[in-house]
């Protein structure tokens, strides 16, 4: 396997996941040619694309090619044993339902903190990964809830890097996505799934303080 090849080639290397070709149908019939232009235009700049996360918590690079990486993406990820002798998975990610949204953001970006070396993506094999398609219909309040509040603990993850900046980052981005959520399912839902998210943080400040007396 290629990641059994991986570990094996690379013994400072304590994450790895494949390469990740993403397949939508909306995608292949609306947004092939820009893809293929993007690609041709990052090529000419010099422009590597790579799998990296701002102090904000947000990530980009699902699909980079081979090499290091800040995260790895659930379809494909693999860890030493080790690893999971002293990190786990954030349960918090669950709070607002059994899907547990970025958390393999959340999990490799800590083991990337972690580490003194990078996590990887072998040259070898790829993942083909069928995404569900964003929805277009309304959303309840718990999902909402559960965007926002999973985007803070990623951002409290990422941030230790810069935290000023991150945290600054965050809220705007944060203001941005509320605004297009609004419009896109409707601004009470979003009202009341943003409140129940920051009432979370709220709580979660104050347990921590409550931990730290």
């Amino acid at each position: 396997m290629a990641l059994e090849k991986c570990f094996r080639d690379f013994p400072e290397c304590v994450g790895a996941g494949l390469v990740v070709v993403e397949i939508s149908d909306e995608k292949r019939a609306g947004s092939c040619f820009m893809e293929k232009l993007k690609g041709r235009l990052y090529k000419a700049l010099g422009y590597r694309k790579t799998r990296k996360v701002h102090p904000s918590g947000s990530h980009k690079g699902m699909t980079a090619p081979p090499g290091p990486a800040q995260w790895l993406s659930g379809c494909s990820m693999a860890f030493r044993r080790e690893i999971f002798d002293s990190m786990q998975f954030n349960e918090k990610l669950e709070t607002f339902g059994g899907y547990a949204m970025a958390e393999d953001v959340e999990f490799s970006h800590r083991v990337f903190l972690s580490s003194d070396s990078p996590l990887l993506i072998p040259s070898e094999g790829d993942i083909r990964h069928h995404g569900v398609l964003e929805s277009r219909g309304m959303v309840d309040e718990r999902t909402i809830a559960m965007f926002f509040y999973n985007k803070y603990l990623v951002m409290q993850v990422a941030s230790v890097r810069a935290p000023i900046w991150g945290k600054v980052a965050f809220a705007w981005n944060i203001a941005k996505r509320f605004v297009s959520m609004a419009f896109r399912n409707g601004f009470d839902v979003t009202k009341k799934g943003s409140a129940l998210a920051f009432q979370q943080i709220i709580d979660d400040n104050k347990q921590d303080r409550r931990k730290g007396q």
